[in-house]
Formats: structure tokens, sequence, C-alpha cells
């Protein structure tokens, strides 16, 4: 699956992430199911560039989205929201997580929050809307800071626990 796939049109400063943290749940690195995954984050985010949302980030391979980059995004804008239900079909399963994936994102949504915070970073835990994980990033003091970005790369490649 993707990583941090927004879906639905949470309230503004609210990520809503509909897939897995990481890529490829299930795929082992270099498998045809990452490239496949990638493509089509890729496909969605030219998508979403073209139909008014221009500043909408390119995938990071591996690692989907930017979640700095999304929380930049005023997701429960009429445009941003027109353009996800229009570009939404570039996603598997119409970018809906499966169970067992809204699972999986919150466990590593859960495991991110935690290191960051061991990182001396304040980072909320993951809540749940319906069938996406959403993250507040009103609760982020920058996440352009240096001490966020070198704590994010260390989480982010820390294996699950």
């Amino acid at each position: 699956m993707l990583g941090a796939a927004c879906g639905g049109a949470p309230t503004s400063g609210v990520a809503s992430i509909g897939s897995t943290t990481s890529p490829n749940v299930g795929a082992s690195p270099g498998s045809a199911g990452e490239s496949a995954d990638f493509t089509n984050a890729l496909k969605y985010a030219r998508c979403m560039r073209g139909h008014g949302e221009p500043d909408f980030p390119d995938p990071q391979n591996p690692g989907g989205f930017s979640t700095g980059a999304l929380a930049r995004l005023d997701t429960a804008s009429p445009k941003f929201v027109s353009a996800e239900n229009i570009c939404r079909r570039r996603l598997p399963n119409d970018g809906q997580p499966t169970p067992a994936e809204l699972q999986q994102a919150i466990d590593e949504g859960l495991r991110f929050a935690r290191c960051m915070r061991a990182h001396h970073v304040e980072f909320p835990d993951p809540g749940i809307s319906g069938d996406h994980m959403t993250i507040n990033f009103n609760d982020i003091a920058d996440p352009n800071s240096p001490q966020y970005l070198a704590a994010a790369q260390v989480c982010k490649t820390t294996p699950s626990s």
C-alpha cells in the first residue's frame, strides 16, 4: 500500500491517512508490489496537482508521502476534496484500506509517534475517524525544524517492534 495517502475531508490541520505509514505492506524491498505502489502514488500526486493542488508532493520511494508536506495542504478546502475525489481511483482499492492495513497503519503510527517523542519531539498519537487514521498536525511545533527532521529520519527507518 501507499505511505500516508490522504483520504476524506478532514478538518484543517488534521491529516487523514487511509493506508500504512510505510509502503508495500507484505512486499519485500524491490518487489513488483513496491514498484507498482510507488507508480500509483506518483500518478495520484500528478493527478492531484493537475486538478488544482499545485503543492501536492511527490511520494518518496520508499517512504510514501511526506507528512510535513501533507500537513501544509488545506485538506478541507473544496478544491482539495474535489481533486481527491477525482484522483482517488489511482490508488489501490480507491485509497481505502483493508481492516488489516488500517490496523497496520495504527500500529506503525503509534510506533512512529513514540519514537518521535523519544527523540524529544512533541508528536501526537494517531486517532481514528471511520476507516482512516488521523494525525493532528496542529500539535506539532515545526515539522521543518532540524530536530523534527532528524528525529523523523531516525523514526522512519527504525524497525517495528
